[in-house]
């Protein structure tokens, strides 16, 4: 409500400084761009800063919906298997290692397009993972997304992964990611942790947005006709704001979908009736196809006309998502209940970046002001602040390695 009057209050004093000639009126221009470059409120004991690398060839492309391959942002993708589970794990650079944790219901490909931006300015290497239940990792239990599980599986793979020597490493998470990089950091479930990096996750704002949290899952669509129509839909609503990287990203969210999703879920319910079924084709992007009773053995339910006119009778049609996020609600609390205390409480150095200043609690803010940890607040972000501004948290995020001496500049 209070972004709502002062957005109008600001778009009423908007039209009298065009009336008055003081200022012109806007041009046109679409609601997001991938060359689209967003001011930083910085704040911390430090305005150590580094320049920017400046705008890489990958922003020049033209805008689109087609799917990008991940080799165009990391060097290598392997399976690593740890006990029974085999983890899906990107990797580029040398050096310090700088380990992402992804958000809920997203994966590893998320930190893509952030990834080119982070080795262009630091000389570091970043390793992201699918984390259990996600992308293209497989463990004996998926559904056991409890913080504990979690942080564990990160100390397993690391121990699999770095068996002698343990690097330096800087913890990086978005979201559920942040809150399981601080319970590892807190907890010392890995060796020689230089420093902790945290992405629009805050104790207090987080356990607040739970009540809401299926309401808005539920108003998303339940299947795409193809990944070009996913990749359309998180652009065009906001969910993302970066053209190349939910290009990139999008697909990490999505799997095939076969006769066993189709099974009754809250999150995905079973259509009943061919209007049920039409309607969730064009939910997806894809056309209803009419077809009498006499029309061959194929049921409706099976049948899909693509956006690119092309007929499909497999008994998979198209995509959903990944990860049943409503089925995990039980899990919501664990990740972010005594979140504050746990952050506050890692002895290495802390960055906390927000999409707002909204984000931040009490506990957070009397801390901040005690120069416990360094803050960066973004404008104009969305929740994936590192896929929308990855420039700019690339950026910010050089310039802490560079200050605490974990990283050196590529400059």
């Amino acid at each position: 409500l209070l972004y709502t009057i002062k957005f109008e209050f600001a778009m009423e004093r908007l039209k009298e400084l065009q009336k008055t000639g003081t200022i012109p009126p806007p041009h046109h221009k679409p609601m997001y761009h991938p060359d689209h470059s967003d001011p930083i409120v910085q704040s911390g004991s430090s305005n150590f800063s580094i320049p920017s690398a400046g705008s890489s060839k990958r922003s020049k492309r033209k805008r689109s919906f087609s799917e990008l391959p991940w080799s165009d942002y990391f060097s290598d993708r392997k399976i690593v298997e740890a006990g029974r589970s085999k983890f899906c794990v990107y990797s580029k650079g040398s050096g310090p290692v700088v380990l992402c944790l992804h958000g809920g219901g997203h994966s590893s490909l998320s930190w893509a397009v952030f990834t080119a931006d982070l080795l262009q300015r630091t000389q570091v290497q970043v390793v992201a993972f699918d984390q259990r239940g996600h992308g293209d990792t497989t463990t004996e239990d998926d559904s056991d997304l409890s913080a504990e599980t979690l942080a564990g599986d990160v100390g397993v793979l690391w121990n699999v992964m770095y068996p002698e020597d343990k690097p330096p490493v800087v913890l990086m998470g978005h979201s559920m990611g942040g809150a399981v990089a601080i319970r590892v950091a807190a907890q010392d479930v890995i060796p020689n942790i230089r420093g902790v990096a945290v992405i629009d996750v805050v104790e207090g704002s987080a356990m607040d947005a739970l009540s809401s949290m299926q309401s808005v899952l539920k108003r998303r669509p339940k299947k795409f006709s193809d990944k070009r129509k996913a990749i359309e839909w998180v652009l065009k609503s906001g969910q993302l704001r970066n053209n190349e990287s939910a290009r990139v990203s999008m697909g990490g969210q999505l799997k095939k979908v076969t006769k066993k999703d189709r099974s009754a879920t809250p999150d995905n319910p079973v259509p009943n009736t061919s209007t049920d079924l039409a309607e969730e084709i064009e939910e997806g992007g894809a056309e209803r196809v009419e077809m009498s009773p006499s029309e061959g053995s194929m049921q409706a339910s099976e049948v899909v006309m693509t956006s690119e006119g092309e007929m499909t009778s497999q008994p998979d049609m198209g995509y959903t998502w990944r990860v049943n996020l409503s089925a995990t609600e039980k899990y919501w609390s664990g990740w972010y209940s005594g979140m504050s205390k746990l952050f506050l409480s890692v002895p290495a150095p802390k960055l906390l970046l927000l999409a707002g200043p909204d984000r931040l609690d009490t506990e957070l803010t009397v801390a901040h002001m005690q120069g416990k940890f360094q803050l960066q607040m973004f404008n104009h972000s969305g929740h994936s602040v590192h896929e929308d501004l990855p420039e700019k948290v690339a950026d910010v995020v050089s310039a802490f390695l560079v200050r605490q001496r974990i990283a050196t500049s590529s400059h």
